[in-house]
């Protein structure tokens, strides 16, 4: 699949793990990548499947949820620095990606919260 966007998302809750998410959805994971607050990366859907993520945009995306509640805190900075890492991994494989955008981007939510709405905005305008 040609991957023409990547999505930032947040759990919205700080008790979420892989595991817990994969349970919840049946052994199912919607997004491509899941960063915990430790900085570790779980791959749930390779680059290849399309997830459910992001509404009417799901074909050629990249879906990344970022544990916990970003709406009114910051993410650790390992987090952080595991997502800039796990971003530049994924732009320079994925080379027609035309943005890195928040999921509030695309439909009415507050995922991924005001923190890392700003953080993508400031630091991903591709195009």
């Amino acid at each position: 699949m040609e991957i023409r966007r990547i999505v930032i998302h947040h759990s919205s809750n700080d008790a979420d793990t892989f595991e817990r998410l994969m349970h919840y959805w049946h052994g199912t994971f919607h997004y491509h990548y899941f960063i915990d607050k430790e900085g570790n990366v779980s791959q749930g859907l390779s680059d290849e499947e399309v997830g459910e993520h992001v509404a009417w945009k799901n074909t050629g995306s990249l879906g990344i949820c970022m544990c916990g509640d970003y709406s009114a805190g910051r993410p650790p900075r390992k987090q952080l620095r595991a997502m800039d890492k796990l971003l530049e991994k994924k732009l320079k494989e994925h080379k027609d990606c035309e943005e890195v955008q928040p999921h509030n981007h695309y439909n009415k939510t507050i995922c991924p919260g005001d923190f890392l709405t700003r953080y993508i905005i400031e630091n991903y305008q591709i195009g």
